[in-house]
């Protein structure tokens, strides 16, 4: 069978449909809380004209390509009727609509180098649509990625086809940021083939620069510093930061980074060292991939303060295997075989989703508490999981981490002398007062044994605590297991 037969292509179409009528049916298990920081941003922008999570503080801790289509979406949605912002499925044509040109680009990759569409496609495809990432950005980027790369096997030898190749580059980096470790090797391998060129890369150069310039000056002018603030917080640069195993089933992390990418590597390092023994290794999709991608596992083992099991962070890699797998079973019957294998994993693993209810114990318990305490439009201070209940409810979410604030704003709650009755006086201050506190777990926000303190520990810091702020509370005004909430108005902060 030809590498690009129907069969192969016919498996990719029926898995797409599958895995969408997986997320209309029940899209609640697709979402992990951090993809919903997209859609809650999106609608403040549309409905309240704010950049903002929380509608207290400014924030880009976001990939803003995703942001902004998604917002643009949004304000049409809006127009017919802003109430369906609310509704958990209102942009799934958008999310389906990108997957469906991203599988549809990579297929056009995967002729131009002779992979098969099976593997090659239906191994990422499988990822996006089965796995927690729907309203993250990894669609989007899995589309730019593959337009780039698409881009550099057409228009590598026309000047104005470099300057095309230099600006995808920058939109995919856009679309995720840490996608500058690809498409980074991905350039310098265009800029330095043979014959190697200074003009080559200054081309490149200035089309990524086109795009990505007038972010890092709105970031530092805007939001204190050139970086997004979740990206910084969880950055120990230059300080080198080890961790160890974090087992979490599929999410299991070594050295904090996961164990998808860590078998994704493997396989690549193989395929790759079948490439070189046929002498075909120059030229393919493969090396920079690869490369790429063993650049971010390293960036994360050495200098990242958390373990990165989320999985959008490796869409990269689900590519990598993808192509991985592909040459293997080159001159083999193996390909459209594995497409086909993947169909029913993914219907049964949507069969399994559609079953479960839409949040973790965690998030569900925050927002039943919310509701409980009747504070309408008013703030709340999270510990952790704050993208569900702002997403379900009307409240002003306030995350301990600050991954959803900027970093001028963490600088200024820094310098004071208690972080805890800084956060309360900004949130006063601006209008809006913090009506309750809740604590559904990680180490931000941390009660005392008696439920009578809480201590504010150093986002920046994480893992490793540093009390920043005090509080001393009256009894909680509600518990869901191991969730407790507090009414900040009968509480007594400490001066």
């Amino acid at each position: 069978m030809p590498p690009h037969g129907s069969a192969g292509k016919l498996a990719l179409w029926l898995m797409l449909g599958l895995g969408l009528l997986g997320w209309i049916a029940n899209p609640g298990p697709y979402i992990s809380d951090d993809s919903y920081f997209y859609p809650v941003i999106a609608r403040n922008i549309v409905l309240h004209g704010e950049h903002s999570f929380s509608r207290l503080i400014p924030t880009n801790g976001i990939h803003p390509l995703w942001l902004y289509l998604l917002t643009g979406y949004s304000a049409i949605v809006a127009a017919l009727n802003p109430a369906l912002l609310y509704c958990p499925g209102y942009a799934i044509p958008l999310v389906a609509a990108t997957t469906l040109a991203g599988a549809f680009v990579w297929i056009r990759v995967g002729r131009e180098h002779g992979l098969d569409p099976g593997p090659a496609v239906g191994i990422p495809l499988s990822f996006l649509l089965v796995l927690g990432v729907l309203y993250s950005e990894a669609h989007l980027f899995f589309l730019c990625l593959g337009a780039t790369f698409l881009a550099v096997a057409r228009c590598r030898t026309r000047p104005k086809g470099l300057l095309w190749v230099g600006s995808m580059a920058g939109l995919t980096v856009l679309a995720r940021l840490d996608a500058i470790f690809v498409v980074g090797v991905l350039m310098a391998g265009v800029a330095i083939e043979r014959p190697p060129s200074l003009r080559r890369g200054l081309t490149l150069a200035l089309g990524a620069s086109i795009l990505l310039v007038p972010y890092l000056v709105a970031n530092a002018v805007f939001f204190g510093g050139l970086m997004p603030v979740s990206g910084w917080m969880k950055s120990s640069f230059p300080e080198v930061f080890l961790k160890g195993i974090e087992p979490r089933g599929l999410s299991t992390t070594v050295f904090g980074y996961g164990v998808i990418g860590i078998v994704s590597l493997l396989v690549g390092a193989i395929a790759l060292a079948r490439r070189v023994s046929r002498g075909t290794a120059r030229g393919g999709i493969l090396l920079p991939l690869l490369v790429g991608s063993a650049l971010h596992f390293g960036y994360v083992a050495l200098f990242t303060r958390s373990h990165t099991g989320w999985y959008w962070y490796y869409v990269t890699n689900a590519v990598l295997l993808g192509a991985s797998v592909a040459t293997l079973l080159e001159r083999t019957r193996g390909g459209p075989l594995l497409g086909w294998l993947l169909v029913p994993l993914v219907a049964a693993t949507g069969l399994a989703q559609v079953r479960q209810a839409g949040a973790v114990p965690e998030e569900a318990a925050t927002l039943r508490l919310i509701e409980r305490a009747g504070v309408g439009e008013g703030t709340v201070l999270v510990s952790d999981w704050p993208g569900y209940p702002a997403f379900h409810s009307r409240a002003r979410i306030l995350a301990a981490d600050l991954l959803t604030a900027n970093r001028g704003f963490y600088a200024r709650m820094r310098r004071s002398q208690n972080a805890l009755e800084f956060l309360l006086e900004h949130a006063r201050d601006s209008g809006h007062p913090i009506r309750a506190i809740v604590c559904n777990g990680n180490h931000w926000l941390v009660p005392s044994a008696d439920r009578r303190h809480l201590t504010y520990n150093d986002p920046r810091r994480y893992p490793v605590p540093r009390a920043i702020g005090w509080m001393t509370v009256d009894p909680p005004a509600h518990a869901d297991g191991s969730t407790i909430m507090w009414r900040v108005d009968e509480s007594r902060p400490s001066r």
